[in-house]
């Protein structure tokens, strides 16, 4: 569970020179030799053929062996001293080797060592872990043993003593960077230091855990020395698999989807994926088994769209930018976990874990087996759709919330370079000019269905005009019209009719706000606007809407056809109306507030009560995304200032008592973020709550919008700092 399988994955970033412990997933040797013997060639040619002396002693290669655990007693060395704290501790295990590119011999000569140890150098070398915004974490003086020389042009291993040692019990989950720095007391001036990454999972071990071979087994896992020690999984991810099957491809997607209805894209068109295969490999000393789909509900969910049972939260996918940001994000993947590569000679001879569509077949991946979930398959991507072209860092995160025990989950990530060449899906400009009623800027100026002209004749359910997902359409009613239907909420003059799909059960948000005449909104089932049909009926849905008496409907539809009538509202009144229509591709979000209204609701993200189906675009101030739930509203045409939040009046007696995000959404469930609405409050010792706020104006007809609030936890801890539990949830909305 606690220490690495091989060699964590680095980059040796060497000021002056490059050196590089880049090890594959297939074993410890290679990485090692790897790194090494580039560090060498890689820091003597740099040095030669720039014609001047290199510097005293740089390093050759850095690497990280894993993480191993030891118990500290109140009086120990390390304790005393106060390299390590009391009890089963975290220990960061290195190795380090040092090149003298100088013109004589370097020779660090030991003094005593400290409690009574064996005779070390111990101000030489420090070791400095720095968390990504720079602070400082941990630094610690690192202690060769005996005497220690190298002459010139050669590389010498560092002996380094059991007090040589970082201890990150209590360092947070993440990517830092560790940095080893030749000090100036021993050579005069700070030599250039080495730089890797490495992910440190801050993991303790509970006293009353089993340490088996410096490993920390979890309760109920046994410790067998014959065969490995700790008899648990470990999955990591095949790095080379991962290399080879990256590719860019381009594909469109319907609104109703499985890719849409599961978020794996972000919106319905044409979009572009960044595809790849995900082999992971069971490497450990036991099978990893997760049972019969249908009796783990907590595991397990069924599919509606591809009817059969999905592992949540198997993978995350990440693309980074060389700073380290996020460029793009995959959605949390489900998978169904089975035996399909036989990758060691001594393991079984036949798989044991198989998928089944009724989840009736045990899941899991035997010891020495591999699953590969393929490129080809849903959601097996990043969506990439508007990322610059470039060089980026594809990352795949296994079983990235520790949902079962592994034997090691500091190699369950995977990174490899990948080339983005030019967006061909960027805007540009539709050569016949805007396709008109769709909503889009087709022409790329910046205006929706800029220059297009009314439809005209759509007067009666028999003749309406049509339209296919998302739209915008500019209708005309004569002021002599008659009226041919009766919706329940009024209207006395001529109608403009519009038909529509429904492809799913989703929300739906319809308006009117942009006409020029006050109107009625009504919707019917099927398409001949009978008044027992009638199932929506609105007058006068702002108040100030600059005078037009504007409707809008927000409403959960089943998949079925529908009519929508804008009516007349007075009779012989006649003018342009403009139709806006919204579908928000989700089934499962509840109403928060009408367009203009504040409210005040209370939520749930108890395990087993919600799901997780999104991540907040802030998710880096986490360990992990928790459950999470989505709330829809609207606004009223003009500009809105709009607060979002988890806290209560009163911290002490509010309803939500665990870490919460919150991010702002446009016009679908998994639609755009608002910008710079996500909030993620983390603060030691508080009720973590977080708070969003935001200028809400659509982009798309008067300025009316449907929007949506995520609410997610921070993390799925059963004990605080919690991701789950009961929160409440206020809005607040002005006008501007």
């Amino acid at each position: 569970m606690l220490r690495f399988a091989a060699p964590l994955v680095a980059v040796v970033a060497l000021l002056g020179h490059v050196a590089c412990a880049s090890p594959s997933s297939e074993g410890e040797g290679e990485g090692e030799g790897e790194g090494e013997g580039e560090g060498e060639g890689e820091g003597e040619g740099e040095g030669e053929g720039e014609g001047e002396p290199p510097p005293a002693v740089f390093f050759a290669s850095v690497a990280v062996d894993g993480v191993s655990y030891r118990t500290f007693a109140d009086g120990d060395c390390d304790v005393v001293e106060g390299r390590a704290g009391i009890g089963h501790r975290a220990l960061l295990k290195i190795n380090a080797s040092l090149k003298n590119g100088d013109r004589s011999e370097v020779l660090l000569e030991p003094a005593a060592g400290r409690c009574g140890a064996v005779d070390v150098v111990s101000d030489a070398f420090v070791a400095r872990l720095t968390a990504p915004d720079g602070e400082v974490v941990i630094e610690r003086a690192l202690e060769t043993v005996g005497e220690f020389s190298v002459s010139v042009g050669a590389t010498a291993t560092l002996a380094l003593s059991a007090s040589s040692i970082i201890d990150v019990t209590d360092v947070a989950p993440g990517d830092y960077r560790l940095e080893f720095v030749p000090t100036g007391v021993r050579f005069g001036a700070v030599a250039p230091a080495s730089t890797l990454v490495v992910i440190v999972n801050g993991l303790s071990c509970p006293a009353s855990a089993t340490i088996c071979a410096e490993v920390c087994c979890p309760r109920g896992v046994a410790c067998d020395l014959d065969n490995g020690g700790c008899q648990l999984p470990d999955l990591f991810v095949d790095e080379r698999a991962l290399l080879d099957t990256a590719e860019v491809q381009e594909a469109r997607f319907s609104g109703d989807s499985c890719a849409i209805l599961e978020g794996c894209v972000d919106s319905p068109g044409d979009r572009r994926l960044l595809r790849f295969s995900t082999t992971t490999p069971n490497g450990g000393n036991a099978d990893l088994v997760m049972g019969k789909p249908v009796e783990r509900p907590e595991l397990f969910s069924f599919s509606d769209c591809h009817g059969h049972f999905h592992f949540d939260k198997y993978a995350d996918y990440r693309l980074l930018a060389d700073d380290g940001s996020v460029v793009a994000r995959g959605h949390k993947q489900a998978f169904c976990l089975i035996d399909l590569n036989r990758r060691e000679e001594d393991s079984r001879r036949s798989g044991q874990f198989f998928c089944s569509h009724d989840g009736s077949l045990p899941q899991g991946i035997s010891k020495g087996w591999a699953d590969t979930y393929g490129k080809h398959l849903d959601c097996q991507w990043v969506d990439i759709t508007g990322v610059p072209a470039g060089t980026y860092t594809l990352e795949v995160h296994v079983n990235p919330q520790h949902i079962f025990d592994e034997l090691d989950v500091m190699n369950n990530v995977a990174r490899v370079r990948v080339e983005i060449p030019a967006d061909p899906n960027a805007c540009v400009p539709r050569p016949a000019g805007e396709l008109c009623h769709n909503g889009e800027d087709d022409d790329c100026d910046g205006v929706v269905d800029n220059g297009c002209a009314a439809v005209e004749g759509a007067d009666t359910c028999d003749n309406g005009f049509t339209i296919d997902g998302n739209g915008m359409v500019l209708g005309t009613i004569a002021a002599n019209d008659l009226s041919s239907s009766a919706p329940s909420c009024g209207g006395a003059g001529g109608e403009f009719v519009v038909h529509f799909n429904v492809a799913a059960d989703g929300i739906v948000y319809l308006s009117t706000y942009g006409s020029s005449i006050d109107t009625t909104l009504s919707v019917y089932r099927d398409t001949d606007c009978a008044p027992a049909d009638e199932i929506l009926c609105a007058d006068d849905g702002c108040v100030d809407d600059g005078g037009t008496g504007g409707e809008h409907l927000l409403q959960l539809m089943t998949g079925g056809a529908y009519t929508a009538v804008v009516k007349a509202k007075n009779a012989g009144e006649g003018g342009e109306v403009q139709l806006k229509l919204n579908h928000a591709g989700c089934a499962d979000a509840r109403f928060l507030a009408d367009a203009g209204d504040d409210a005040d609701v209370t939520g749930d993200l108890a395990i087993g009560a919600s799901r997780d189906s999104t991540a907040p675009s802030c998710l880096e101030g986490c360990e992990e995304g928790g459950r999470d739930e989505l709330w829809y509203f609207a606004t009223c045409p003009g500009s809105h200032d709009v607060v979002v939040t988890t806290c209560g009046d009163n911290p002490s007696t509010d309803g939500t008592r665990f870490d919460t995000m919150l991010e702002l959404r446009e016009g679908a469930c998994l639609g755009r973020p608002v910008v710079d609405s996500c909030n993620d409050d983390v603060r030691s010792g508080q009720i973590r709550c977080s708070r969003s706020t935001a200028e809400l104006r659509s982009d798309v007809g008067a300025g009316d919008g449907l929007w949506f609030a995520l609410v997610d936890g921070c993390g799925v801890q059963a004990t605080p700092p919690q991701g789950n539990g009961q929160y409440e949830l206020h809005l607040s909305v002005d006008a501007r």
